[in-house]
């Protein structure tokens, strides 16, 4: 499965992003003698700038797909076809009606 070019496009970004979070100058305002929590500013700020970017690259990643590119999702949903007539629950569905 390939990448959309607006996928590609924001993967390159966050990728640039990156790498200016965790590049020399920005690293050094924050190496100070100073903590947060205990924790030395500069390990949470590489803490934080790591988690922000796997939160970004998994928005990146999950995009919806093309509208032109609509796939079956049955099988995923587990739809009465792909069961046999049963819900999910291993009732057919016509168990709860009433008959008539």
């Amino acid at each position: 499965m390939g990448l959309r070019a607006d996928q590609s496009q924001r993967l390159v970004a966050l990728f640039v992003f990156g790498a200016l979070l965790l590049t020399f100058p920005l690293l050094a305002l924050f190496n100070v003698n100073t903590s947060v929590g205990g924790i030395p500013l500069l390990y949470a700020y590489l803490f934080g700038a790591w988690g922000l970017l796997i939160g970004l690259l998994r928005w990146a990643a999950r995009l919806p797909p093309e509208p032109g590119l609509a796939h079956d999702v049955s099988h995923e949903r587990g739809s009465e076809a792909a069961t046999g007539g049963e819900s999910r629950r291993g009732t057919p569905p016509e168990a709860g009606r009433q008959p008539r």
